[in-house]
């Protein structure tokens, strides 16, 4: 057989469809011919940027990784873009931090549809500071290295 096609019980398991979760898709083939398969762009939550399925402080410190200390992107990428300006920053941390420790209301800025690319824009060592003190008001415990 092809590669990444394996048979199982009469039906043909093609690969590993991942979106934000690993799903298995499953095609019955029946002879010769042409097969066709659509993906969907994938659900994710804004601001949920480890694709845990919750928005926590877990999403702060994967957010900061990212943007200080070159750390994996968000899953997906526009999901680390809280308030749709095309680039994931310190804002973004901002209003991460202001949801998860200050009860505001859950971010709702991703998925701009202006938004061609996404990019990272590194923050300057004045806006390190400010959300540092940002994260110890917050009294989160967590620290940007």
């Amino acid at each position: 057989g092809s590669q990444g096609i394996h048979q199982k019980d009469g039906v043909y398991l093609i690969g590993t469809v991942y979106v934000n979760r690993p799903v298995e898709s499953t095609v019955p083939v029946s002879g010769p011919g042409r097969l066709e398969m659509i993906v969907e762009p994938a659900s994710y939550t804004c601001g949920d940027v480890d694709a845990s399925g919750f928005i926590d402080a877990l999403d702060i410190g994967y957010l900061i990784d990212y943007l200080f200390s070159d750390g994996a992107a968000p899953v997906p990428v526009e999901s680390g873009d809280l308030d749709g300006s095309c680039f994931t920053d310190i804002l973004d941390i901002a209003i991460l931090i202001d949801h998860t420790y200050g009860g505001y209301p859950a971010p709702t800025g991703c998925g701009n549809p202006a938004c061609s690319a996404m990019a990272k824009s590194e923050p300057t060592e004045a806006q390190k500071v400010q959300v540092q003190q940002k994260l110890d008001d917050a009294g989160t415990g967590i620290k940007i290295a």
